[in-house]
Order: structure tokens, then sequence, then C-alpha cells
């Protein structure tokens, strides 16, 4: 009995914890892709109002990445070829550092599309960040925007769905453990009736 019913239980405990982090982990690629094709759509449906204010005076473009990032509840960054800031919807961009090294604003300077998922230190919470090339000003240099949306929802959904995953995992198992139990019994008891009726025989 115990060398059937405890191998049962432990395979059955192994792969209910193997379909939940696999469950997880893949719902959790599907909706950070699912965010960053949205992103650089939207990235690339301001890119041409974006480049075409970048050549005007300062304060309408100031005022048209602020107004829309707020409608959109998506932070905006505008960086240039230099890595300075031109403009940003949440902070004033005359006192952010040089962006010239962001790992998703390295690819959008060099004419890619450039992506990063990480911790903000200014808005203290999990970001996607979307960089695409955009010309800016009169010489139209090669720069950069940023799009970065919170995905703090979407981790918040993920837990609750591992919450979820795990409770059902555990309700299987339980129901799994029964089932072994009842079969680790009915296999062991013949094979113990056997072996009582060898020793009752060695003993004459």
């Amino acid at each position: 009995f115990w060398q059937i019913f405890p191998v049962c239980v432990g395979i059955t405990i192994v792969s209910m914890l193997l379909v939940v982090w696999l469950a997880t982990t893949t719902g959790r690629d599907f909706y950070i892709e699912h965010l960053k094709e949205e992103i650089r759509e939207r990235a690339l449906l301001i890119e041409p109002t974006i480049a075409t204010l970048s050549r005007g005076e300062d304060r309408p473009f100031q005022d048209f990445v602020r107004q829309t990032g707020r409608r959109a509840a998506t932070r905006i960054t505008v960086i240039a070829n230099n890595g300075l800031v031109r403009a940003d919807s949440n902070e004033d961009h005359n006192l952010m550092d040089n962006h010239a090294t962001r790992p998703e604003v390295v690819p959008a300077l060099a004419g890619e599309t450039g992506y990063s998922l990480r911790h903000s230190r200014t808005l203290g919470e999990s970001m996607l960040y979307a960089a695409i090339p955009v010309r800016l000003g009169e010489e139209e240099l090669r720069g950069a925007l940023r799009l970065a949306i919170a995905i703090t929802p979407v981790e918040i959904m993920l837990a609750t769905l591992h919450k979820k995953l795990l409770a059902i995992g555990l309700a299987v198992a339980v129901l799994a453990a029964l089932l072994s139990l009842y079969s680790a019994r009915r296999i062991s008891r013949p094979l113990e009736e056997i072996k009582r009726g060898a020793e009752q025989l060695t003993k004459g």
C-alpha cells in the first residue's frame, strides 16, 4: 500500500503544479504580447502629429503630448537623438534624465521598435514601454517616441487567476488522493493476503 499510494499522490500533485505554472506563465506572456502590439499601434497613430508639431513652437507641442497622454491613460515621452527629453505627459521634461541608454530607446534611435518591461521609479508601478523612431524638428533628426502603460491591472488579474487555478488544483489533488487511496487498497489487499498465507505456509 505504501509503495503505491504515495507515488500516485505525488505524481498528481506535481502534474497539477506544472499545469498551474504553465497556465499562469502562458497567460502572462499572451497578455504582454497583446499589450506590446496595442501600445505600438498607439504610438504609430500619434507619430505624424508629433513629427509635425515638433517643427513648430514648443508650447503647442508640449500641450499636445500632455493632453493626449492623459486622455489615453498612457505616458508619452518624446526623446531627441541625443537622449534629451523634448516632452513628457507626466513630468517636467527639463528635470528628466538623459534617456539615450534606456533599453527601449536605443533601438528606436537606431530606427527600430524597442520594448522594455520594468518598474518605474517615477510612477512606482511596473510599466511596459514601447518606443518607435520619429523625425523631430526642422532638421528632421531621428528621435524616439516612447509610450508606456501600467501593467499592474494585468498582474492583479493574473494573480487572481493563479489563486483560482491553485484552488482547483488542490481540489483535484484531494479527489485524486481519495481515488488513489481506494485503488491502492484494492491492489494491496490481495497481495497482503498472499503474504500472510505464505508466512503461514513457512510456519507449517
